[in-house]
């Protein structure tokens, strides 16, 4: 439960960071995030059980600054189901956000990235989701030698086409989830507690409008050199320890 609950429930843009076990990034993620150049936003952290360390990290943000809440989960609930109740926090605490993000408790943000974010759906209202292109860094944040991928559906109307130009060129497009979406958008594909995380990203863009990728890259997205955890949710790499 969060310790401050008179806060402000009228931010335009709200992003969940879901949380585990992770203390050794998360201060640079939270930074870059707090950082955005464009501020008008809610930041709400959902922790899934984890240790001591990162739940005092992630209250000293609370306290520091208005705009972070935090929430955390007594036992472990699987990284699916807390990225859906992250979702539901925000629509519950902020019923009149109009753009809703998840980020990660160990990637860097542009400061520059919310604001071409908000200007690509503001500029297009027709789009339901704006995402950047994102470069891959290592434990250590230095560049990987890997291209960034785009996928972009704008300016096709019908449905059925943008579902199959994602299932034979979008598929594996994952850096979709660091974009910005409607929430008017997510609440009306819904998201179900089962299957993999990929599920959850594209279904509002392929079934309720287009998305707009971003043409400079504003996310570094970690991947880490261990051989990742075991998760039946998803097979994505994600840095934390047990």
């Amino acid at each position: 439960m969060s310790v401050y609950p008179e806060r402000s429930r009228g931010a335009r843009t709200v992003l969940g960071m879901t949380l585990y076990n992770n203390p050794k990034h998360v201060r640079e993620a939270t930074d870059s995030i707090l950082g955005q150049t464009r501020r008008d936003f809610a930041l709400l952290m959902l922790d899934d059980g984890s240790n001591d360390e990162v739940e005092a990290i992630a209250h000293a943000y609370e306290r520091r600054d208005q705009r972070v809440r935090y929430w955390r989960h007594p036992q472990r609930q699987g990284m699916v189901p807390t990225w859906k109740e992250v979702v539901e926090i925000a629509r519950r605490e902020h019923p009149d956000a109009e753009y809703f993000a998840w980020v990660s408790d160990h990637d860097r943000w542009d400061p520059r990235w919310l604001g071409r974010m908000v200007a690509q759906l503001d500029a297009h209202p027709e789009a339901v989701l704006a995402y950047p292109r994102t470069l891959r860094i290592d434990e250590n944040g230095v560049l990987l030698n890997k291209e960034p991928r785009a996928f972009d559906t704008s300016g096709i109307a019908d449905p059925a086409e943008r579902w199959r130009r994602f299932a034979w060129s979008g598929f594996g497009s994952g850096d979709m989830v660091y974009g910005l979406m409607r929430m008017r958008a997510l609440e009306a594909a819904g998201m179900s507690s089962h299957g993999r995380a990929r599920s959850i990203r594209f279904r509002s863009p392929s079934g309720r409008g287009g998305s707009r990728a971003a043409p400079a890259s504003h996310v570094r997205t970690r991947r880490c050199s261990r051989a990742p955890r075991r998760r039946a949710s998803t097979g994505r790499r994600r840095c934390s320890t047990r």
